[in-house]
């Protein structure tokens, strides 16, 4: 992304500035590398002897020359100029130099200069508080670099790079001198695409006037600077990169509003992205369907916090973007069949089953196809149970839909990334994995009837750890959906780019279009169905159901659909409904947890990745990869032998509560499917809470030999009620004893 060029002028004062700087103890240092070396040089600024700041004159920069640096060679070196974030200073980049000695010594960058220097908490702006920083780096920094040392002297060989702070400068110098700089990396950048929320830094700090002055703010913020950016020529590509465990504002609780999530760091990177790439940024002309034109750049949201070990990955990848590499298929992975050849394969049947839900409905057809995944070694008379992963596909599903993924599954077992599993995927068409007039009972048929029929049919763990949930794209609003409408029959999920909205649908999507939410499309039966409403349901009971979010950066562009929707069409592109989902289900307070401020914030367990891709196999595979490891470490049941003591003989699900005149709780109790049978009457327990306080008990015998409803109420008004449902093999009338469980116990609230 930068041409080489000759230098044009004489390095005359080389020695004069670096190796005689090296005499200079009050000014620089130099530290020998095994491959670059360091150096720290202070010189006067004309920027900061000119601002309004008496004293403060001397900028300090720390600079890298690359392994065998030689000034006189003809082509110059590119510079790369890296941003600290708050309280940093020069020294704010030292533990990244082994990388670009790593990566200039492999070949995998060219031999290239960086330039680190320090400013303190000084946003990178010219500022009355900290003094003229903006302008020092943007001209005497460049002027010097140039003038002192072997570089392509012109913005193909400039790159800018920031952390935190530094990410909101790097994005500022990009759009505001993009005449200086080929290409920025951002690294968890401390952006907002409005107004900073009263906690931050630049609020607290005086970078933007003291006290704060929120017209400074707007004045320096990237959306002023992208309305001068348009009416330019230049195009500075930005690689966005951030983490899902960044900072959660909500965390601040009263200093901040209820919807302070708006300010994560993931919010923020996909915003921005939007703004710069995913929009018609410099209102060209471009046909319906085709392309938008925009600003290049490429979002990156992985697993990390806001912290080094997170920047360091960044910095690679940052690095290869900008010099024109690949990535590593961490962040952009590619589908390579040949890569999932294992030796031990499983066996895959095609079956096809008529259901109740579906005879009984009033859309044509009885019938069900589904295919099933049995793991190499199987054995239906054996003594091994398996985990079951429910697959559901995309639009316009056939049984082939599952076909590229066998192969993965067979080579993941084999290579123990993730236990032996069955895996099942039913053929549901363009249902939207919903019960609908069109497509018949599809919902309940799957979770009822077709679980029921694999329980009986297969050695399955026949319980909500036993069960996952993989979908992709309308398969994936369907594995998100019965996730949060059945907790208690599912224990963990990965939805790869979910056709998800948290609001309305757009009106040219599956969902409007192919009739599951009625025909015409009924609006009102949309949202009765949608994530937001099930959410509340999900909310209320005590089943965690762990998901693994994946979806690409380069998706379906909705803004290509032009006069059908919206101008703000961007608002339903998948990575934007990924932040959205996370946001709602792990970084707000789902539950109404009680926490402490500046404490982690209760939510249901998630993770999100937004990779280089597009709604295809290379998103979904790598998906697939990580998604069943995650689901298995956070709770999905490894397989087990009938004889394993963790097979408790019951199973409760079905659980409903209410608070109206009265509590009254409800659940089904149901002997679990391969596990030891118990001899004896059971006891099952209902123990109405008050907070964490108990407050009163209901105790039925039973002798469960089948499926049985069980309803306990409880003659209590008022909020903040639970009631925990155990299964156990006796008890004392003063409950002082209670004996062996037998079930995973339930909370409803």
């Amino acid at each position: 992304m930068y041409s080489r060029k000759s230098k044009l002028f004489a390095l005359v004062f080389l020695s004069l500035t670096v190796f005689a700087a090296t005499l200079n103890v009050g000014n620089t240092e130099a530290e020998a590398l095994s491959g670059g070396t360091t150096d720290t040089v202070t010189f006067v600024s004309h920027a900061l002897t000119d601002d309004s700041r008496p004293g403060n004159d001397e900028l300090t920069y720390k600079i890298y020359l690359p392994e065998g640096y030689d000034a006189d060679r003809s082509e110059g070196y590119p510079v790369l100029y890296l941003l600290h974030g708050s309280w940093g200073d020069e020294n704010g980049w030292d533990d990244f130099w082994d990388i670009l000695d790593d990566m200039i010594a492999s070949g995998s960058i060219e031999p290239a200069i960086a330039v680190a220097p320090g400013t303190g908490n000084s946003y990178w702006v010219d500022s009355e508080k900290f003094g003229a920083y903006e302008s020092a780096v943007t001209q005497d920094l460049i002027a010097k670099m140039d003038q002192d040392y072997n570089t392509v002297a012109d913005r193909e060989g400039r790159y800018l790079m920031g952390y935190s702070m530094g990410g909101y400068g790097a994005l500022r110098y990009a759009m505001v001198y993009p005449e200086l700089f080929g290409a920025a990396t951002l690294l968890s950048p401390a952006i907002q695409q409005n107004e900073p929320p009263s906690t931050s830094g630049a609020v607290e700090r005086g970078a933007f006037g003291d006290p704060y002055d929120p017209s400074l703010w707007t004045a320096n913020n990237y959306p002023t600077a992208i309305g001068s950016y348009v009416n330019q020529p230049y195009r500075v590509p930005v690689y966005i990169f951030a983490g899902d465990d960044d900072w959660n504002h909500l965390s601040e609780k009263e200093d901040l509003p209820d919807d302070a999530y708006k300010y994560n760091m993931e919010v923020q990177a996909v915003q921005l992205y939007q703004e710069l790439h995913r929009k018609n940024l410099f209102t060209l002309p471009f046909n319906k369907w085709e392309e938008v034109p925009s600003n290049p750049a490429e979002l990156r949201i992985i697993n990390g916090a806001h912290d080094e070990e997170l920047w360091r990955i960044g910095f690679r990848e940052g690095l290869n973007y900008m010099f024109g590499r690949d990535e590593s298929v961490d962040t952009s992975p590619v589908y390579d069949a040949e890569q999932y050849a294992a030796v031990q394969k499983g066996s895959v049947e095609t079956h096809s089953a008529e259901l109740e839900s579906l005879i009984s409905d009033s859309a044509e057809g009885n019938d069900m196809t589904y295919k099933v995944y049995l793991p190499h070694g199987y054995d239906n008379a054996g003594t091994t149970r398996y985990p079951v992963m429910y697959l559901l596909h995309g639009s316009g599903g056939t049984a082939t839909s599952w076909d590229k993924f066998w192969p993965i599954l067979d080579k993941m077992i084999e290579d123990g990334t993730t236990p032996p599993v069955i895996a099942v995927a039913p053929v549901t068409g363009n249902s939207y994995w919903v019960d609908s007039g069109k497509y018949g009972s599809v919902e309940t048929a799957v979770t009822q009837d077709l679980i029921a029929l694999i329980d009986h049919e297969y050695k399955t763990i026949a319980s909500r750890k036993g069960r996952g949930l993989v979908g992709f794209s309308m398969g994936g609003y369907g594995a998100l959906r019965y996730s949060l409408a059945y907790p208690e029959l599912f224990g963990a999920a990965t939805l790869l780019s979910p056709a998800i909205q948290d609001g309305e649908a757009p009106v040219t999507s599956g969902a409007v279009s192919r009739g599951s939410f009625g025909e015409p499309f009924d609006s009102e039966l949309w949202d009765a169905k949608n994530y937001p409403q099930a959410l509340q349901t999900y909310a209320a009971q005590s089943n965690l159901v762990p998901m693994y979010i994946i979806a690409g950066d380069d998706d379906w562009n909705h803004l290509s659909e032009k006069e059908d929707l919206p101008d703000d069409a961007n608002k339903y592109n998948m990575e934007v409904q990924a932040v959205n989902l996370y946001q709602k289900l792990h970084r707000q307070n789902l539950f109404d947890l009680e926490f402490d401020k500046w404490e982690e914030v209760p939510g249901s367990p998630a993770e999100l990745r937004i990779v280089n891709g597009g709604h295809d196999m290379g998103v979904w595979a790598a998906g697939f990869e990580q998604g069943l490891p995650y689901m298995f470490g956070n709770g999905l049941q490894a397989p087990v032998e009938d004889t394993d003591p963790s097979l408790k003989p019951f199973e409760i699900s079905g659980g409903a509560f209410s608070a109206a005149g009265g509590v009254k709780a409800t659940v089904t109790v149901m002997p679990s499917a391969g596990a030891p049978e118990h001899t004896g009457n059971e006891t099952v327990i209902f123990e109405l809470m008050k907070g964490s306080e108990p407050v009163s008990i209901v105790a039925m015998e039973r002798d469960i030999a089948s499926s049985e409803q069980l309803t306990a109420h409880f003659n209590v008004a008022g909020s903040g009620y639970s009631v925990k449902v155990f299964v156990v093999d006796g008890y004392d009338s003063s409950f002082t004893s209670i004996g062996l469980s037998l079930a995973e116990p339930l909370t409803l609230q």
